[in-house]
């Protein structure tokens, strides 16, 4: 199938904004898609899209870079590195 792309991306998020724009019209209602930071959600060619895109009643936000909060195993490994691993020398990087 390939990888995905600014160009796969976009082609998606264009229908889905069709799609959007008519449920916008009928009930008055935004939609919000919330993603991360990829680099092709970000791209020149779709960041020239999104007043295109809030026009249509589609509002795209985004996860902050680093949100270990959002993430239960942030919590884990850090747990781990303060009370397991906490002061040990290791010979083999294996170890």
């Amino acid at each position: 199938m390939g990888g995905f792309n600014s160009a796969r991306y976009l082609s998606l998020t264009h229908w889905q904004a069709e799609r959007v724009k008519a449920h916008w019209q009928a009930t008055g209602q935004s939609t919000v898609i919330v993603q991360d930071g990829a680099s092709f959600h970000r791209s020149k060619v779709v960041q020239a899209c999104w007043q295109h895109w809030q026009a249509m009643g589609l509002y795209i936000f985004y996860l902050p870079p680093y949100s270990p909060q959002m993430n239960r195993l942030e919590d884990e490994w850090l747990q781990l590195k303060r009370h397991q691993l906490c002061s040990q020398l290791f010979e083999h990087e294996y170890d």
